[in-house]
């Protein structure tokens, strides 16, 4: 059975397996799963263009050393090429109300035209030169803004254009307050737009800190008199249901950790910017998105990353989704947002290398019920620990020691027990599942929907670049060679912080093992 096949037959199975953890409240109630799509793309694509037509299907356009174009087609989940043979450089794209698409990159700018499978050519394009990824957004009306991006020699520009679907036209609107490359663009209010971050004339040796807003109805942009806390350009940026603005992650040229952890709300009605929680992993290039809840989920961005984090406007947190991604995306993948609210993810760089990627996975924000209250024979085991009679306490102690780390949670409370016979044995217990491994997290190995091992793991060494000599990926490789179509779950104490599970958590993703769940709490 493929490891795909497995993650679709065991979603349901799993889905209520790791929701039983005890204490479990609203903000963990929602999980995220992902799939690989039944189809992968005809060819290997990164910094593509993808475009949501509409009626369930979505255009995958070029990459680097591309000219074909496919559809995917979201209720078979299969790619299909389409008749489409232009090569763009560092290009973007956006959806049009009317279905079609419009590519950009100054030189080869038109509409794609999903019914005739043919593209249009515009003319006079976006600036009349070659524009290295612009930042376009769509506006209340169905006009899309575009502005900033690098030319040829990749120097920033600071052009401000609205393109008329109707007149299908360009419409030059005022210029940038600073011309940018590898900023973000977000409309705040229904005339106004966030442009933050970036980059000037070296990317190398200089990214903004600086905001400005452009004002469509005086078609002026203005400084805000704040500044980012950190300077950031290659960021991911998300307007949240009360129209502030997530700023998080990107990369800074001055600053010594290059990618950044750090994260910002941008607030329109004060113009205040605060920071909030921080990314566990500092990500430069990453994706992000909204989800059906309000929260975001933020992609990618590092070499070899597959975990996903979630940030909460209610808490302002991040935490690790509890699976990780099929594939590890560093750059030059998209995330497009599908009409039932799924994310099709597709292509892009594994790492710094040249790996690049054709698969393409949806990933689902799911809210679960309240979890079932634990099992009567559970129950009742734990209430013979402390029985007058001595093989009943036996037999009992002996059955939570065979069902190993599933009892860590229903066991750990007994440890400040009245009965101190009963403290005795819970330990006991406890010492016997973890095989005396203490406060360390586990990885169980799963086939099917059987547990076939558990591999206790040190938590000593931090975990940085993948190494081989790594003992914990040393340990679980040499469990795994016995098992290869097994999936994994991951487990931690409760009291390791949620920062260092999304480091463990990743790390366990360097295995390349596709099915990867984070458990209950140990």
């Amino acid at each position: 059975m493929t490891s795909r096949l497995i993650g679709r037959s065991l979603l349901a199975l799993l889905a209520l397996t790791l929701s039983t953890a005890r204490g479990a409240s609203e903000e963990l109630s929602f999980r995220y799963r992902t799939a690989r799509t039944k189809q992968s793309l005809a060819v290997t694509r990164h910094r593509h263009v993808t475009v949501n037509f509409g009626q369930g299907r979505v255009g995958i356009f070029c990459g680097f050393g591309k000219a074909t174009a496919e559809v995917f087609d979201v209720a078979s989940e299969t790619f299909r090429k389409l008749a489409f043979q232009q090569h763009f450089g560092d290009f973007n794209g956006i959806a049009l109300p009317d279905g079609k698409a419009l590519l950009v990159d100054g030189q080869h700018d038109g509409l794609f035209d999903p019914a005739t499978e043919q593209l249009t050519g515009i003319a006079p394009g976006f600036t009349g030169k070659f524009v290295r990824w612009p930042a376009m957004l769509t506006l209340p009306d169905g006009r899309i803004f575009l502005a900033g991006g690098s030319d040829a020699d990749f120097k920033p520009v600071d052009d401000c254009v609205i393109f008329d679907p109707q007149k299908r036209q360009f419409e030059p609107v005022g210029k940038l307050h600073l011309p940018r490359a590898h900023h973000s663009a977000n409309l705040i209010d229904d005339h106004r737009v966030l442009i933050a971050g970036g980059t000037g004339a070296n990317y190398t040796t200089e990214s903004f800190d600086s905001l400005e807003i452009f004002d469509l109805q005086t078609r002026t942009s203005t400084p805000v008199p704040v500044k980012l806390g950190q300077p950031r350009a290659n960021h991911a940026a998300v307007r949240l249901p009360d129209s502030q603005v997530l700023i998080v992650g990107g990369y800074c040229a001055q600053c010594r950790e290059g990618s950044l952890k750090s994260a910002e709300i941008f607030d329109p009605t004060t113009g205040q910017l605060t920071e909030v929680g921080s990314l566990a992993i500092g990500r430069s290039e990453p994706q992000a998105a909204r989800l059906p809840s309000g929260r975001v989920a933020v992609f990618g961005g590092r070499d070899d990353v597959r975990v996903v984090e979630i940030y909460d406007p209610t808490t302002k947190k991040f935490t690790a989704a509890d699976q990780l991604l099929m594939d590890p995306r560093r750059s030059g993948f998209t995330v497009t947002a599908l009409d039932d609210g799924g994310l099709l993810i597709v292509g892009g760089r594994v790492n710094s290398t040249a790996e690049e990627l054709s698969g393409a996975e949806i990933f689902r924000e799911m809210k679960l019920p309240a979890p079932p209250p634990p099992r009567a024979d559970l129950d009742e085991l734990i209430r013979q620990l402390g029985h007058d009679n001595w093989a009943k306490r036996e037999a009992a102690t002996r059955q939570l020691i065979e069902r190993g780390s599933d009892v860590i949670g229903a066991i750990k409370p007994l440890l400040t027990h009245r009965d101190p016979e009963v403290r005795h044995r819970a330990a006991t217990i406890l010492k016997k599942v973890r095989g005396g491994h203490g406060r360390h997290w586990c990885v169980d190995i799963w086939r099917g929907d059987q547990r076939v091992e558990t591999c206790w793991l040190d938590d000593d060494a931090p975990p940085g670049h993948r190494d081989e000599t790594d003992v914990r990926l040393v340990t679980l490789k040499k469990a795994l060679a016995a098992h290869p179509d097994a999936h994994l779950v991951v487990r931690f104490p409760e009291d390791v912080p949620a920062e260092r599970q999304t480091e463990l958590l990743n790390l366990v993703g360097w295995l390349r093992t596709p099915i990867v769940y984070r458990g209950e709490p140990l």
